[in-house]
């Protein structure tokens, strides 16, 4: 006895409607979640052209025939690392950077957390002038100061060997659509989406079949993401279904809406059907 769609398979079906060979790429908040799709996906039947990716995996995919010949590619794994470790000692040697940042420069966690900084930084769109601009009125001007210093200089390293940044890369993507090899597009579960990303999204839309499914994480979890998230899906021309709902969340502590995001059971699908919210539902 053949069970009913589930909420992904009918999106493809629809995306696939004209077209019974389109490729569609659905795209996965961790590979995780894709290798348990992939396997349930027309359990019945089986799929061919079906492609499960995290975002910037998909952003790669549409720029690379145009970024490869420029001589230009994605940065190895643990490069950016060692590029922002030689960028932090010039930095923290220019004239006026105080001791104390000097010595949290020599400590282990520093290079990481400052990465994940600048990343933040500039995905979200804010630039090393930016930061120059608001240093004067913040509460520790110079930190803010070496921050850009920082992000400048990584910058340069990345260009002069030839790397694109997730911000570089997903503006790359944007320049390159639309794109031959494409097809259609499902964005399973969306999650906090940087402004950047957003951007990437959007030129897809704009060009390509786009769905989304499923309501994302749960907003007991990070309630502060839900605001751009429903921006995102009312841009993408997919609203949630109760934004209201969606962006009060339950009341009580941080720490009680994360152990009840994290540990409460109850309204999480378990079937194959695509009752409820877990992963089954998709």
């Amino acid at each position: 006895m053949s069970r009913p769609p589930t909420q992904l398979e009918s999106a493809i079906r629809r995306l696939r409607k004209a077209d019974p060979l389109r490729p569609v790429h659905v795209v996965v908040p961790s590979h995780l979640l894709g290798a348990w799709l992939a396997p349930r996906l027309f359990a019945d039947t089986g799929h061919l052209g079906v492609h499960f990716l995290e975002l910037h995996e998909l952003a790669w995919k549409v720029a690379a025939p145009r970024v490869l010949p420029e001589g230009r590619g994605r940065v190895p794994e643990n490069v950016d690392l060692a590029l922002l470790l030689a960028e932090a000692r010039e930095a923290t040697a220019a004239a006026g950077t105080p001791d104390y940042l000097k010595d949290a420069a020599g400590m282990a966690g520093f290079a990481p957390a400052a990465l994940r900084t600048l990343q933040a930084l500039a995905s979200a769109g804010v630039t090393p002038e930016a930061l120059e601009t608001h240093a004067p009125a913040s509460a520790d001007p110079e930190r803010l100061r070496l921050l850009a210093r920082m992000a400048r200089g990584l910058q340069s390293r990345f260009e002069s060997a030839g790397l694109l940044d997730r911000a570089s890369l997903f503006r790359a993507a944007a320049e390159a659509l639309p794109s031959v090899e494409l097809g259609s597009v499902i964005l399973v579960q969306p999650a906090d989406v940087p402004p950047v990303a957003a951007m990437f999204l959007e030129a897809v839309k704009a060009h390509h079949p786009l769905a989304i499914v499923g309501e994302g994480p749960p907003p007991t979890v990070a309630p502060r993401h839900n605001s751009r998230l429903r921006t995102l899906r009312e841009r993408l021309g997919q609203p949630a279904k109760d934004p209201e709902k969606e962006s009060k969340g339950p009341a009580g502590t941080s720490l009680t809406r994360l152990q009840q995001g994290l540990f409460d059971r109850a309204g999480r699908g378990t079937g194959a059907t695509g009752e409820g919210k877990g992963p089954a539902a998709l």
